[in-house]
């Protein structure tokens, strides 16, 4: 649990490169009937990431800033 705890913004940050990488590696079409089919999806999901492993860090930055005085 303590690996968790102190690596889990490294974690958000290596996700949301990750999904951001795999929705540029599927890419997008348009199908036969004239239809974008991309993966949205992975968008949002991947700056949701984003923010959440940059509250991570602020989270640890002023923790640690704290403890110090």
């Amino acid at each position: 649990m303590n690996f968790f705890k102190n690596n889990l913004a490294w974690i958000f940050l290596a996700l949301s490169a990750f999904l951001m990488l795999r929705y540029h590696m599927i890419g997008s079409y348009i199908d036969e009937n004239g239809f974008l089919i991309e993966p949205f999806y992975l968008i949002p999901l991947s700056w949701l990431c984003f923010f959440a492993s940059m509250f991570c860090f602020i989270l640890k930055f002023t923790r640690r800033i704290k403890n110090r005085r």
